[in-house]
């Protein structure tokens, strides 16, 4: 997806500079893509474990009733 450099009657050294401005910006929005991309996931995982986290303390607490109920 490299993005086309036009000449427009640039020098051949500004044109090739251009060329590379252009290559270093892709370069740059796809490291900043994956970064993101890396962040929604962490993000996810966190969700994730405070679910989990929530799931197993609200288990506990219905075997602890449970518990309970077979001690009286």
């Amino acid at each position: 997806m490299l993005r086309r450099v036009k000449r427009k009657g640039l020098s051949k050294k500004d044109y090739e500079k251009k060329k590379e401005l252009a290559a270093r910006f892709l370069e740059i929005s796809t490291d900043l893509s994956n970064f993101e991309q890396k962040i929604e996931v962490s993000l996810y995982n966190v969700r994730l474990r405070k679910h989990q986290q929530l799931r197993d303390q609200q288990l506990l607490e219905m075997c602890n009733r449970h518990d309970e109920r077979d001690v009286h």
